[in-house]
């Protein structure tokens, strides 16, 4: 007669779950900032995307100038698209329909929109004309908990938007 004995020992298994055990523990520090990044380009993009629908608004009524606030607070940063057919005061107020067009965008946690002083943008706001241009353009940035950035910019002349 002949044996067959196949198969695991208690030890070989026991000594595959302990190398599983440590690649997984070495994986999941990665798989945070992974996440933290992907969310980062994602709010980046919708702030992008925002910016596009109010030039494109802009335009498809000359009259009306279209822009997009940004709510830089600690409590949440959240982005506003609203048109003004005054052209004035390129601010939002508590009674503004900002939520007319596109609505608000809150972003995810732990993303943060930060305008530098250094940068054209006023009233934490940017406003596109009929022509298509901004009234004032600059950069607008978007950190994460890791002090990762993404950088959208405005061109003021032409109303581009450029994420980088």
């Amino acid at each position: 007669m002949k044996n067959r004995n196949s198969g695991w020992t208690m030890m070989e298994t026991l000594v595959l779950i302990g190398i599983v055990g440590i690649l997984t523990a070495a994986a999941i520090p990665k798989y945070g900032q992974m996440v933290e990044g992907m969310k980062l380009r994602t709010a980046a993009m919708n702030i992008h995307r925002t910016l596009v629908a109010a030039r494109t608004r802009a335009i498809a009524d000359p009259n009306v100038h279209c822009g997009v606030f940004f709510d830089t607070t600690a409590t949440g940063s959240r982005i506003y698209i609203y048109s003004d057919s005054s052209g004035t005061p390129y601010t939002i107020s508590s009674g503004d329909t900002a939520t007319k067009y596109l609505g608000t965008y809150i972003m995810p946690k732990n993303i943060k929109i930060v305008i530098p002083t250094s940068t054209g943008i006023t009233n934490k706001s940017v406003v596109f004309r009929g022509d298509g241009s901004a009234k004032n353009g600059g950069d607008i940035q978007v950190t994460n908990k890791f002090n990762k950035t993404k950088t959208i910019n405005v061109l003021a002349a032409t109303g581009r938007v450029k994420v980088q």
